[in-house]
This record gives C-alpha cells, sequence and structure tokens, in this order.
C-alpha cells in the first residue's frame, strides 16, 4: 500500500492572511504602520529571512530570532483561537483517506509547534506523521531529504509515496526524493511532470488511488 505526503502552507492550509495579520500587529506594537504590500515582500521567504525583511522594512529595534519568535508565538495563539484554516476540500480528503487505510504525513519546513497545531486539528487518523523545519540536521526543500524521512516514519518506500504540493521548490523536493508527484495549482511546474488539480480540493480520493496504482 501507498501513503500520501502533504506540504502544508497553500497545499492544505491557507495561512497567508494569519501571516499578515500577525506582521500587522508586531509592526503595530512599534507604533508603526504594517501595509498589504509590506506582507507581499515577505511572500516566498523563510521565516528567518521574513522576520530580517519585515525589521529592515520598519526599522524595528529586534533582531531576527525575537522577531521569528513573536511572529511563531502569534501564529499559535490565532491557530488555538480561530483554527487552522482549511482549503475547501482539505479536511474531506483526509478524512476519506483514513476511512480507506492510507496512511498520510505532513511535510512542512514550519516550525514544529505550528505543524503539531495542524496535525492536531486534522481528522482522526490522518497525518499522525509530521516531518518539519526543526527536524536535526537535516536539508530543507528543495532537498528531498524531508519527504523521505517522511516515507520511512511511515515505513512505506518512497517509490510508493505521492507527494501532493503546491510550490516549485515543493515539488522538486518530492522529484528529488524519488516520489510520485501532485501539484495543487492552476499552473504547471515547466521541467517536473505532475498531475495537475486546481486546488486540493479538487484532488479526490479515485485520482489518489490511481496515482499510487
Amino acid at each position: 500500500m501507498g501513503a500520501v505526503l502533504f506540504d502544508m502552507d497553500g497545499t492544505l492550509i491557507d495561512s497567508e492572511p494569519l501571516w499578515q495579520r500577525t506582521e500587522a500587529k508586531i509592526v503595530a506594537s512599534f507604533g508603526k504602520v504594517w501595509t498589504k504590500e509590506d506582507g507581499d515582500t515577505l511572500t516566498g521567504h523563510s521565516l528567518f529571512d521574513s522576520a530580517s525583511l519585515m525589521i529592515e522594512l520598519k526599522n524595528l529595534p529586534l533582531a531576527p530570532e525575537k522577531g521569528v519568535e513573536m511572529m511563531v508565538a502569534n501564529m499559535h495563539e490565532l491557530y488555538a483561537g480561530e483554527g487552522v484554516p482549511w482549503i475547501p476540500g482539505a479536511r474531506e480528503l483526509l478524512s476519506e483517506l483514513a476511512s480507506a487505510g492510507i496512511p498520510t504525513a505532513l511535510v512542512s519546513a514550519s516550525y514544529e509547534i505550528l505543524v503539531h497545531d495542524v496535525c492536531a486539528n486534522a481528522p482522526k487518523g490522518s497525518l499522525e506523521v509530521m516531518v518539519t523545519g526543526s527536524e536535526p540536521n537535516m536539508r530543507q526543500k528543495p532537498s528531498g531529504d524531508p519527504y523521505r524521512l517522511a516515507a520511512r516514519r511511515l515505513n512505506v518506500p518512497i517509490e510508493n509515496c505521492l507527494v501532493v504540493e503546491d510550490s516549485a521548490p515543493g515539488l522538486a523536493a518530492g522529484q528529488d526524493a524519488g516520489a510520485r508527484l501532485a501539484l495543487v495549482r492552476s499552473t504547471e511546474v515547466p521541467g517536473i511532470p505532475a498531475a495537475r488539480f486546481d486546488s486540493v480540493g479538487h484532488l479526490h480520493l479515485s485520482d489518489i488511488r490511481e496515482l499510487l496504482a
């Protein structure tokens, strides 16, 4: 039997609006204003780089490490208070996979506490394995190491796993790992063949069975 290895941000959850609110709250605590345009400049960067850019843009009296700590703590509070912002159809798909006995894992470069928040909010029997950006001595995407580790933790050969991603670096990581690939966004990634669906809500159990066959 195969397994499905999901990316988190942009694939299963829509966290970008909450990150923008987090950045605005931190900047406001120093009496300054954070716009959507400011937030857009951070999109796609690592958390450390995002904190560094935020501090530089608004000349905040913070070390990047402290900025990261504040951002993660605020996101954790938002997940706890408002719930995880699942992309429509994501929880339903996870529930169907659990009922079908197909194991799933969550593979993200995000901090462990935030990945754990999402796994804890997932349907019973799903996302029982996670790989995070807090793993010691591990290269992150686009290296295939995170996906290889998830497959080992599930005890499923990586070639029998389907990686579901929404970004080019994430898809490259799945390819590097030797997994089967599904892309959940409206445009293809040049040079990386993958089954494509407009979003995770358009990916169904029958599609996954076919891709794992």
